[in-house]
């Protein structure tokens, strides 16, 4: 797919002769003039057997100094054919925010969309620990929005031979927030289950802020799931 900041010259040279633009081409277009796409995917988030489209983007921020601002995009497709945009997240992915690890100028939140319609964002960065962070969000028809249902964090010692963290530290979290489950894994003692502060569930898609999430156990650990 051509950028979204040459998109303006490019449709109108294919329109004259050429292939025409695909409806999300077209979409990006008028919906985020100057954006470019960093990462696509392709779905039914709704259940309407109808294909959707979660996309990332970028572009330069108004800052300027060679900064980047990121967006997400969900796209939900129509019975004609056509595309409509339902959901602006800008701040459910961040650029720059993933350390030495991730990329210093790609979007951090990679979209994709599974066969059961749940729309899961992966992060990646890290240092010497280097982490994975995926969340699961699923469109509620009722409230007309996509909530966040699962948080998947694992981390590795990447200095260490089998990549293991020292004994007794935390390797990974797998959280239902829809049950308020987690399973929380210590290095060298094993898998725990737990419970985790009620709802979590409720979060927005449209509202979320990434980089103030990340301190699960801040914010969301409650009983048996404290350290």
């Amino acid at each position: 797919m051509l950028p979204i900041r040459a998109c303006g010259a490019a449709v109108a040279v294919l329109l004259l002769g050429g292939a025409r633009p695909s409806p999300l081409e077209a979409q990006l277009a008028k919906d985020f003039p100057g954006w470019t796409v960093d990462e696509k995917a392709q779905g039914d988030l709704n259940g309407d057997s109808v294909k959707d489209w979660a996309v990332t983007l970028k572009r330069p921020s108004e800052g300027g100094a060679g900064r980047l601002e990121p967006m997400l995009a969900i796209y939900l497709g129509t019975k004609g054919g056509g595309l409509e945009l339902h959901t602006r997240a800008p701040r459910a992915v961040c650029i720059g925010c993933g350390g030495v690890k991730s990329s210093p100028d790609g979007v951090i939140g990679v979209p994709t969309i599974t066969p059961r319609g749940v729309l899961e964002l992966a992060y990646e960065g890290g240092s010497r620990e280097a982490w994975s962070d995926t969340h699961k969000w699923r469109y509620d028809a009722g409230k007309d929005a996509f909530e966040l249902i699962g948080r998947t964090y694992v981390v590795r010692d990447t200095l260490s031979e089998d990549g293991h963290m020292e004994p007794g530290e935390m390797e990974s979290e797998d959280i239902n927030f829809s049950t308020g489950k987690m399973v929380r894994t210590l290095s060298g003692k094993g898998a725990f289950t737990c419970k985790v502060k009620p709802g979590v569930a409720s979060a927005k898609l449209a509202e979320f802020d990434y980089e103030h999430f990340t301190d699960i156990e801040q914010l969301f650990v409650d009983g048996s799931c404290k350290k």
